[in-house]
């Protein structure tokens, strides 16, 4: 995504929860790379995604919506 000028990937659940109660996922755009690259490894290999963009202030905080029609993942591109 990096490479791709003005894009952006959203991944949340439709029932406003993903594994941890009121977080329904994130969304990652051309510049986020530039702001994790220093820390990308560890949180990789410790498969933790959540703590990640919690640190980058790009988590998807939504109540629970008491439905779950399945995960969305949306990408934009200008």
């Amino acid at each position: 995504m990096q490479k791709i000028h003005g894009s952006a990937v959203m991944g949340f659940g439709s029932d406003g929860q993903d594994y941890i109660k009121g977080i329904a996922g994130a969304y990652s755009e051309d510049m986020t790379y530039k702001k994790a690259k220093n820390i990308l490894k560890t949180y990789l290999k410790n498969n933790d995604s959540y703590h990640l963009h919690k640190k980058l202030g790009t988590l998807i905080k939504s109540p629970n919506q008491n439905i779950n029609v399945g995960d969305i993942i949306i990408f934009f591109k200008k």
